[in-house]
This record gives C-alpha cells, structure tokens and sequence, in this order.
C-alpha cells in the first residue's frame, strides 16, 4: 500500500535521514540501524528486529528508532520501505543497503554463518 508524501511528517523524514545514514556507516550502531530498516523492507526475509538493540543506542538515534516505530505503527498495513513509501524518496538508499550488505556477505568464507 502506498504512503505518500503529505501523509509522512518533516520529523519522520529527519528521523529516516538519521537513521539511513548511520546504517550506511560500518559500527555496531549502523548495524542496529541497518537492522531495523531491513526488517521494515523485508522482515520475513531478511530478519526481525531485536529490541534488545535499543539499550545500546544514543539518545538521538533512540528517538529516529523511535519515531520511525511510531510511523510504521501509524502507516496502512502493507506499507513498506519501497517505491511505494513517501514517492520512492528512500526506495534507492534501501537498495544500496542491500546490495552492500548482500555483497559483504558473499565476501565471507563459506565455512561462517552470518546474520543479515
């Protein structure tokens, strides 16, 4: 289902910003970050998202979690992080997370599991 952009609040828009651009980084926080904004996309696929992730996160980017929980909460059901969302607005950031994650992934011997 679509969302669109008079539907999505300048705070809920900063608090994505905040948000995608951790999860672009490479630190435990851009991993909890990433975390949450794949289990939005595609939760069934690429994973949950563990609460217990909160507990380690700074107050500015607890409250982007936070706020960005609310606009899930809030959306249609069926709403996702895709073309749909906000007019595609963080359609290709989603991607390149995916598309970076995916090839981490492929770049790790084959003998150790890992986690989206």
């Amino acid at each position: 289902m679509a969302m669109t952009s008079d539907q999505v609040t300048d705070k809920e828009r900063e608090a994505l910003d905040v948000l995608f651009d951790w999860a672009e980084r490479d630190t435990g926080t851009s991993g909890r970050c990433r975390r949450l904004l794949f289990a939005w996309w595609n939760g069934r696929e690429l994973g949950g998202y563990d609460f217990s992730d909160l507990w380690s996160l700074d107050d500015n980017i607890l409250e982007a979690v936070m706020t960005t929980i609310r606009l899930i909460a809030r959306a249609p059901q069926g709403t996702y992080l895709d073309e749909t969302f906000d007019g595609g607005r963080y359609n290709k950031r989603m991607r390149a997370l995916a598309d970076a994650r995916w090839q981490y992934l492929q770049s790790l011997p084959k003998t150790e599991p890992s986690m989206w």
